[in-house]
């Protein structure tokens, strides 16, 4: 009954039922409360109208049936036929429609209340370590391309997760589109109602036109490639694989054609740093989203030191990546030791990696346990509370002893490929030092 371009996640908070659905075709959001919520849970897991008007009689709700039926086809909500015309004009299904100024609110807003009722929201799936490009700043690990997730799996992990509160997956690797039970996996995800992620390199979308139709059939939430330059010679560079940027760049344009929501993800380095104002460029003339990050991880297994960035080429991309950023020092100025969690890491997402581990975060080696001899339910309910206290500012002993430290950007990945659990990085000091130094140029700018 529910259209596959919709996603919805149904909480019980208090006796309260929350539903929070997501048109993924027109870009709008409804939340409903109380009976409608519960009465839409039960729609949508019903196909049988008299048993519909049954629940609602039951829950004294028959008066408004047909016209909450009638807004849920009009709304593209349901694919099932209404019998009844709407009798009234009631405004039963309040709609949010993404734009800029209001969707990151609304979604703030959103995780911070399910965050407050302990619920974990996102599941990271890294499906393989395995991958179609050879990256020069890749922190993946070496020699681990034979672990899979296999579908069967997927599919244990992905029911466990939903009865946990989970309502997004994100797919990545490795490039999870390598993995044979990619599609299906997809596919199971949409079947349970949530939204799909996934990162790519776009290589196999490229390469398998069935695959790249079948995904824009899916309406996944968001589909993000790995574009690092405008210039293809620069970003074939970094992947060290010829013609990567053209395949990436037209998948990224069939995607966008096709009216999916995309996104380029790119990765600041030694090797294409200058590449963040063009591909700014490029991304607001496709109409498309556009991240990056300069944040380095090193991987001593991978040798990849040499793609990080100098600490003054990180002040140039802060000074010329934020055309604002340096009117939004109040924003950057926020870690402090008194804040109690670091980030979303083991609290609303959780990460799976190909060898069943369970991580806060991918890439992470920080592991709460492996699935091959626990559940995801006990790990929530005995090792996330032990975490979640252990992961604070508070137990970072050795940091804040530099006024740059307030500018940090505390990353447990970095953290745990080198210097080990809440320990000091120098990888992250050194971006905190060229934040403040990007604002105290600033201010020197300013005053002359």
């Amino acid at each position: 009954m529910i259209n596959l371009f919709i996603t919805s996640k149904t909480y019980n908070i208090n006796n309260v039922s929350y539903s929070f659905i997501c048109d993924e075709k027109n870009h709008i959001e409804y939340v409903l409360k109380g009976k409608l919520s519960n009465l839409w849970k039960f729609i949508i897991n019903t196909k049988d109208y008299d048993l519909i008007r049954q629940y609602a009689v039951n829950n004294h709700l028959d008066n408004i049936l047909d016209d909450f039926l009638f807004q849920l086809k009009q709304k593209e909500l349901i694919s099932a036929d209404c019998k009844l015309p709407p009798k009234n004009s009631l405004n039963l299904i309040p709609a949010i429609s993404f734009n800029s100024k209001n969707y990151p609110y609304y979604i703030k807003s959103k995780d911070n209340f399910l965050l407050k009722h302990n619920f974990i929201q996102t599941l990271q799936l890294v499906l393989n370590y395995k991958c179609s490009l050879n990256c020069r700043h890749c922190c993946n690990p070496k020699n681990m391309d034979d672990y899979f997730i296999s579908f069967e799996q997927a599919k244990n992990i992905i029911d466990e997760a939903v009865d946990l509160g989970v309502s997004e997956v994100l797919l990545t690797g490795g490039e999870c589109t390598l993995n044979k039970d990619f599609l299906n996996i997809a596919k199971y995800i949409k079947s349970k109602h949530l939204k799909l992620f996934i990162f790519s390199n776009g290589q196999i979308f490229y390469d398998n036109k069935d695959l790249q139709n079948e995904i824009i059939n899916l309406y996944p939430s968001s589909v993000q490639l790995s574009l690092y330059s405008v210039n293809p010679q620069v970003h074939d560079n970094m992947t060290t694989v010829s013609g990567s940027h053209h395949k990436t760049l037209s998948v990224l344009k069939k995607f966008k054609q096709a009216g999916l929501t995309v996104g380029i993800l790119n990765f600041q380095s030694s090797y294409n740093k200058n590449s963040y104002n063009d591909l700014m460029t490029m991304a607001e003339s496709l109409n498309i989203g556009y991240y990056d990050a300069c944040c380095f991880i090193y991987n001593p297994d991978n040798n990849n030191l040499d793609a990080a960035l100098s600490e003054d080429d990180i002040v140039k991309y802060y000074t010329g990546r934020y055309p604002t950023f340096l009117d939004l020092e109040h924003k950057y100025k926020k870690f402090k030791k008194t804040d109690k969690k670091i980030c979303k890491a083991g609290y609303s997402q959780i990460c799976i990696e190909p060898d069943l581990s369970i991580t806060p975060c991918m890439y992470s080696k920080y592991t709460f346990g492996n699935l091959k001899n626990t559940t995801l339910k006990e790990v929530k309910e005995n090792v996330l509370p032990e975490f979640q206290k252990l992961y604070t500012t508070q137990n970072l002993k050795e940091c804040f002893k530099y006024d740059y430290c307030q500018y940090c950007s505390y990353c447990l990945v970095n953290t745990c490929f080198n210097s080990g659990f809440l320990k000091k990085e120098e990888i992250l000091c050194r971006n905190a030092r060229a934040v403040q130094k990007t604002f105290l140029l600033h201010q020197q700018l300013k005053k002359s």
